[in-house]
Order: structure tokens, then sequence, then C-alpha cells
């Protein structure tokens, strides 16, 4: 008899070790699995964190330029904007290079009640709207050159080629234009001059004009209080301000003249990284898609209200 008899030593079957690669393997696939949509919902987390950044320092640049247009008494103010004929193409949108181009389908709303957002509309080819605007008073002999002075500003939608080379691309970008001082007084704040609009838009425009990229819809709202009851009501863009198939409307002098104060209300629809590529694929041929389809599904609207307070 044994005092200490021997363990009975057994090892793993074939079948229990192909049993515990396989668990193996279905754990490993799993943690990968995760970490690879942690990495994905990150990286979206961070692309649409760079999007709103980039939008808001938009809207932010084209509130100061708003909320400038009203000066001291005995100044005026010019504010002007526009949606184009239906099928305008602009010179400047790089038309040359062929490829597809944004579809002039719009959805504008002339009869929305305040508070209305700008998610379901399409402001046309050209992103719609064009703004220009000056103050200052005609009668300052110091509104010359750099000197003191405002000169005239204007926001505008473009298609344009950024990069060189096999790098280079068609992209659509929110600009900024602006006219000298010079430029502005010897045009009398008139924003239809023909020597302040070559300043405020340019047939070849600079890479320092763009103020953002990927921004496919622009578009603004003008409101006024009513006098009698309060209410916001639309002065732009309205049937009262519709010209054929476009839209204009044009102040001089006090923004609201006995009605208090006016908003600009503005939006711009900005692509996302994979919007911006299938567009680009879209207009280069390479992709057969619906523009409008991949723009809402790749993008984002944001909107903002700028008071402009009347002169008192």
């Amino acid at each position: 008899m044994e005092l200490f008899p021997k363990r009975l030593e057994r090892n793993f079957t074939l079948i229990e070790w192909v049993v515990a690669v396989a668990l193996g393997s279905v754990l490993m696939v799993a943690i990968i699995w995760s970490v690879n949509r942690l990495v994905q919902g990150g990286s979206r987390t961070v692309a649409a964190s760079g999007i709103e950044s980039d939008a808001w320092r938009m809207l932010d640049r084209l509130t100061i330029d708003a909320q400038s247009l009203v000066r001291p008494s005995g100044n005026r103010m010019n504010f002007s904007t526009r949606i184009p004929e239906e099928g305008w193409v602009p010179s400047s949108w790089g038309v040359e290079a062929g490829g597809m181009l944004k579809p002039d389908d719009r959805q504008i709303g002339s009869a929305v009640t305040w508070g209305r957002g700008f998610t379901d509309e399409r402001w046309g080819r050209t992103g719609g709207v064009w703004m220009a605007m000056g103050q200052g008073s005609a009668t300052e002999p110091a509104l010359k050159g750099t000197g003191p002075g405002v000169g005239a500003f204007s926001w505008y939608l473009c298609r344009m080629t950024l990069g060189s080379g096999p790098d280079a691309r068609m992209a659509y970008c929110l600009m900024r234009g602006s006219a000298n001082v010079e430029e502005t007084f010897r045009a009398a704040y008139d924003l239809e001059d023909p020597v302040l609009s070559a300043s405020l838009y340019p047939e070849t425009p600079d890479i320092e004009h763009v103020m953002g990229l990927n921004v496919i819809d622009f578009g603004v709202r003008l409101w006024g209080r009513d006098p009698t009851d309060g209410s916001m009501r639309l002065l732009f863009p309205s049937e009262a301000s519709r010209l054929g198939s476009g839209w204009q409307i044009g102040l001089r002098g006090s923004p609201a003249p006995g009605s208090g104060a006016m908003v600009l209300e503005v939006f711009v629809r900005v692509l996302d990284s994979d919007g911006a590529r299938l567009i680009h694929e879209l207009e280069e041929g390479t992709l057969r898609s619906d523009w409008w389809g991949i723009a809402e599904r790749h993008s984002k609207v944001f909107s903002t209200r700028i008071p402009v307070e009347a002169e008192s």
C-alpha cells in the first residue's frame, strides 16, 4: 500500500483545445471590434467638434461685421442682399475646371414665422445670398485711403480650387470680400458701383478671402419688429422682396425707422470630411449619386440671430 498515492495527471483533449482557441478568438475579435468602435467614435466626435468650432468662428466673425452697421448719430448705413436669378453661375466658381456643380434647386421660405429653422431650406447654386454693407458719413473728409472711416464688405459663397498639382481639388468656401475706405467713399456707399463691386466680389477670389471651408449653403433672413404689436415681421426674403425668380432688398439710412430693432438671421450648412470627399468625387464624375442626398447626410446646419439696433 502506497502512503502517498500518485495524483492523476490529465492532459487537455484535442476537442478542449479547439474550444479554448475558438473562445479566445471570439474574445479577441470582440475586443478589437470594441476598440475600433471607440476609435471611430472618437474620430467622429473630434471631426464634429472641428466642424462646430469652424462654423461658430465664421458666424462670430460675421456677427462682428453685422453689428458694426450702426454708427453714431449722423452716420448712415447701407445694407444690400440678393438671391440671383435661377440658373446663374458666377464666373468665380471655377467652372472652367469642368465637373458637376451644386444643383440650382431652391427651397426658400418667403412666408416663414419667427423661430423656424433653416434645416429644410436650400438657397440655390450660389448659396443664394450675397451681403454687402457699408456705413459712415459721406461728408467726413477723413474717409480716404487707410485713414479713419468705414469700408464696405461682403459675405458670399464660392467654389474655388484649393491646392496645386495632383492634390488640387474644387471646394465650396464661405468668403469675405472688402473694399478699402477710399473705394467705399468714392462710390458714395453705392453697393451697385462697379468699382466697389469688383472689390467686394472679385472674379478671381484669393485664398485670403476664405472664412470657412466646405460651406455648401449660406442664407440670411432679415426681420423687423412691428411697432403696432411688437411681433417680428419678415422683410427678406419675402414675397414683397421677390423680383422674378430672385429676391432683393436694400436699405439706406437708419436700419429700422420707427420700428426699433432689426434682426439678421444667418445660417451656414457645413460638410464633414466624408461629405467633402464624396461631393468632390461626384463632381469629378468618379461617383454616381444624388448631390443633395450626400450633402444632407454628411452636413450640419448652424444658425445665429444678430440684433441690429436702430439709431436713437
